[in-house]
C-alpha cells in the first residue's frame, strides 16, 4: 500500500505542500499574541481574530462543497499558498486590530478554507483507491507533527529576532513552497505527462 502513496509523484508533492501549510498555520497561532503586543492591542481580542478565521474557513468550505464547477485543484492550492504568504507580508505593515482581522480573513480564512475544502478530493483524485485511506492517515499524522514543530521553531525565532522577522520569513518560505508545488504539478502534467490515478482508473 505504501508504494501507492510514497511512490505517487503528485501525492509526495502535495504532502510537502501540506506539511508546509500546516506548519505556517501553527506559527500563525503562536505569533498572533506577540503581534497584538507589538500593535498595542489587548490580547483579549484574540477571540475576534479566531472567529474571523474559523467562520471564513467554514463559509469557503461550504461554498466549495456546493459548487458544481471549480478551478483545477492545483490552481486552488497554489492560490491558497499565495494567500498565506500575503497574510504574513501584511502583518509587518499593519498596526491595528482591524488590519489583523483583514489579514486573517485574506490569509488563514480564505486560504485555509480552500486548502482543506479540496484536500480530500484532491487526494482521492491522485492516489489509488486502494491506498487513499492510508494517504489521508499520513496527512493527518504529519499535520499534527509539523504544526507542533512549527510552533516550537517559531518560538525560538521570536525570542531571538522578534515576531515581525518571523512573519516576514514565513511569508517568503510560504511563497517558495507554493512556487515549487506549482512547478512540480506543471512538470508532472505537461512535461513528464504523468496522468492522475483517477484518469488511469477511468480508462
Amino acid at each position: 500500500v505504501l508504494k501507492y502513496v510514497f511512490g505517487n509523484y503528485y501525492f509526495v508533492s502535495y504532502l510537502l505542500m501540506a506539511m508546509a501549510f500546516d506548519a505556517f498555520l501553527g506559527i500563525i497561532n503562536l505569533d498572533m499574541s506577540y503581534l497584538m503586543d507589538v500593535f498595542g492591542t489587548d490580547r483579549a481580542n484574540m477571540g475576534y481574530v479566531g472567529a474571523v478565521r474559523a467562520s471564513t474557513e467554514v463559509i469557503v468550505m461550504l461554498l466549495i462543497a456546493r459548487s458544481k464547477k471549480l478551478p483545477p485543484y492545483p490552481v486552488m492550492l497554489v492560490a491558497s499558498g499565495c494567500l498565506v504568504a500575503l497574510e504574513h507580508f501584511l502583518y509587518p505593515v499593519i498596526g491595528s486590530l482591524g488590519g489583523m482581522l483583514l489579514a486573517t480573513f485574506i490569509g488563514s480564512g480564505l486560504a485555509g478554507g480552500m486548502f482543506y475544502g479540496i484536500g480530500a478530493n484532491y487526494v482521492f483524485k491522485i492516489v489509488d483507491h486502494r491506498a487513499a485511506s492510508t494517504a489521508m492517515a499520513v496527512l493527518g499524522l504529519t499535520k499534527s507533527l509539523v504544526a507542533m514543530l512549527g510552533s516550537g521553531v517559531g518560538g525560538q525565532i521570536i525570542d531571538k529576532f522578534g515576531v515581525l522577522t518571523l512573519t516576514t520569513a514565513v511569508g517568503f518560505i510560504a511563497l517558495g513552497f507554493t512556487v515549487l508545488f506549482g512547478i512540480s504539478c506543471a512538470l508532472g502534467r505537461f512535461v513528464l505527462k504523468i496522468p492522475y490515478v483517477s484518469e488511469r482508473q477511468s480508462v
